[in-house]
């Protein structure tokens, strides 16, 4: 099914579905979640004032292999809840309920022609340096 674009979507979101439809070969398929609505995907999060809160990973990408990525785009520094939706979407992809699936994922940030994640929890996301690059052929059939 084609993807139709919101006129509100960030520039990164544009990017990385660039990136995605770039890549088709590799991946089976994937959704650009909403921003809200129980309709939509959500993990819970403390946010910067410590009130539990919820955010809505923007992507999900089930690869050829079948598996599946989680990715909050975001630009270097944009967003200063960022490292702790990132973290609390690594716990819950670590979950008991969530190991078997192995799920990957986090917030992704371009870097030139690479988009790259971290697979651990960070602090940050202005120090992306030693973050892994996520390229769709590593996840080929």
């Amino acid at each position: 099914m084609p993807f139709v674009q919101l006129r509100n979507a960030s520039s990164p979101e544009r990017m990385f579905e660039a990136y995605l439809e770039a890549n088709t070969e590799y991946i089976d398929w994937w959704y650009k979640n909403g921003d809200s609505g129980k309709q939509h995907y959500a993990v819970s999060y403390i946010d910067g004032t410590g009130t539990k809160a919820l955010f809505y990973v923007d992507f999900v990408i089930r690869m050829k292999n079948g598996q599946i990525f989680l990715f909050d785009t975001k630009s270097v520094g944009s967003d200063g809840d960022a490292p702790a939706k990132h973290n609390a979407l690594i716990d819950y992809m670590a979950s008991e309920e969530n190991q078997d699936k192995h799920l990957k994922g986090g917030v992704i940030i371009a870097d030139g022609s690479n988009w790259k994640y971290s697979p651990l929890k960070i602090d940050n996301t202005t120090d992306i340096i030693n973050w892994d690059c996520f390229y769709p052929s590593d996840y080929k059939e």
